[in-house]
């Protein structure tokens, strides 16, 4: 996975042009700021913020959100459809 991670928690999920630069962001929390590294996630689990259903955390679940001052991450998996 080539996207950077973000501030926020999120993977790049988006591009602004700026001139001719592409410029990574996360659409889901508005943030432009891309983090400093990305942490390895072994060994963590992802709990769905809608039904608890949990997970080994992994950057490509939906919408997952890396939470480095909690013990489990976020991501949504699907329990409520996708449309």
């Amino acid at each position: 996975m080539d996207e950077p991670m973000m501030k926020c928690g999120h993977i790049a999920n988006s591009y602004m042009l700026k001139g001719d630069k592409k410029i990574p962001g996360c659409v889901i929390c508005n943030c432009f700021e891309v983090a400093d590294s990305r942490p390895s996630l072994e060994g963590r689990l992802a709990k769905c913020s809608e039904c608890s259903n949990r997970t080994p955390s992994a950057w490509n679940l939906p919408f997952f959100k890396y939470q480095e001052d909690k013990d489990e991450d976020r991501f949504y998996c699907g329990c409520h459809g996708w449309d």
